[in-house]
């Protein structure tokens, strides 16, 4: 069982979700947005001294940019699908080529696959691949949860436009969420939560 503690980060409204392990106390991140003074006191809120893991669920730079400082302060496992790994060094692929910044220079510690499990304490984070925003975005599912980055958002979807995006592969992958069995929180990248059994009856891109 995790308790999770949401903060929307940067000019995207990035959303960055704070995981607890009940059982265990063990921390982790899901996304890591550009990371400024109000993420830092969040954290410190919340009780982080350290952190297991960081699940990305894919490489653009408004959902990496903090792993620098959130590793220097935390430490903290990265995870990634292999898709989108390259994104941790190659500014292009990562869509910030002209942001004023310093060259990336992430690794990532944990290259992910479709159907992949990682034990975070005593909860298990199952990896669905679902390509369509980019070739390696993921989402994670963990008990009644169901962290969706930026393929399913609260009445619509990811943008396809991007490289690395495909119209076809968000429609299978849309569909695959939608086809798992009962009623699911999703917590997506941007912008509000939302259901699954909400976004089945709802979502256009799902229902069409």
């Amino acid at each position: 069982m995790i308790d999770i503690k949401t903060i929307a980060c940067s000019s995207l409204g990035t959303n960055m979700y704070l995981l607890t392990d009940v059982s265990t106390g063990k921390k982790a991140l899901v996304d890591c947005p550009p990371i400024r003074g109000r993420q830092i006191d969040f954290m410190a809120e919340n009780g982080v001294s350290e952190l297991d893991y960081i699940f990305l669920t894919h490489g653009h730079f408004d959902h990496i940019l903090g792993l620098g400082d959130v590793q220097s302060r935390f430490g903290g496992k990265i995870v990634i699908h292999e898709n989108d790994a390259d994104c941790l060094h190659d500014r292009e692929k990562a869509l910030c080529r002209w942001m004023p910044m310093k060259p990336l220079k992430y690794n990532a510690d944990i290259i992910v696959h479709d159907g992949d499990v990682i034990m975070f304490g005593e909860s298990r984070f199952e990896v669905m691949h679902t390509p369509g925003h980019t070739q390696g975005s993921v989402c994670y599912r963990c008990d009644d949860v169901l962290f969706t980055g930026d393929t399913l958002f609260f009445e619509t979807c990811g943008r396809v436009d991007f490289p690395g995006g495909d119209a076809a592969q968000m429609k299978n992958s849309l569909h695959r969420l939608a086809s798992l069995e009962g009623d699911l929180r999703v917590l997506p990248g941007h912008n509000e939560e939302t259901t699954l059994s909400y976004e089945r009856a709802h979502n256009p891109y799902i229902i069409h």
